[in-house]
């Protein structure tokens, strides 16, 4: 129980740490075309759902079952996607606006049914998914680049949640000055 409790207090550590962030970056000004400001690295999608359903009360027809649920039916299974490498979502900016593009690594065969109900960008061994989905979306090279990078590195645990603090602050920088 207290091991369950503590995992329990983690997760809602790192996803307030992340609502944090992202409502400080809502604010801020990015030109679009750099590395994402935030990213989340998740290692094992199958650990980190099984994970999520252990933190979770098994509430028969609960809201946070039907979203596991969700997920699951949303990825089709998992077994298209290659356990080599973490799954990528970038937080970037255009003007004020914030939106997120991930990255699924496939093995030899992707998934041509969740490429298509998704809008997925193939980009030949991964996905590129701009979040919400958008038909006819596309991704900068250079967030390209930075999820492909970042989903080749090896993550220390299944969930892990990066951001680039010192562009955070420097994007606040006008927000804080009119404040003083």
């Amino acid at each position: 129980m207290k091991k369950r409790m503590l995992r329990l207090f983690v997760f809602c550590m790192f996803a307030g740490l992340a609502a944090g962030l992202l409502s400080l970056a809502v604010y801020a000004q990015e030109t679009t075309g750099q590395d994402p400001v935030l990213m989340v690295k998740i290692r094992n999608i199958d650990q980190f759902i099984s994970d999520i359903e252990r933190l979770v009360p098994q509430t028969p027809g609960s809201k946070a079952g039907q979203q596991i649920g969700m997920l699951r039916m949303m990825l089709q299974g998992t077994d298209w996607i290659d356990p080599e490498r973490s799954m990528v979502a970038g937080m970037v900016f255009e003007g004020q606006k914030a939106s997120w593009v991930a990255m699924i690594p496939y093995s030899s065969e992707g998934n041509a049914t969740f490429q298509q109900q998704f809008s997925a960008i193939d980009g030949g061994g991964y996905y590129l998914l701009p979040l919400p989905p958008q038909p006819g979306a596309s991704v900068s090279p250079v967030i390209e680049q930075s999820l492909i990078n970042a989903s080749g590195e090896p993550a220390a645990s299944n969930l892990v949640f990066e951001a680039a603090a010192g562009r955070l602050v420097d994007m606040l920088q006008p927000q804080m000055a009119a404040l003083s």
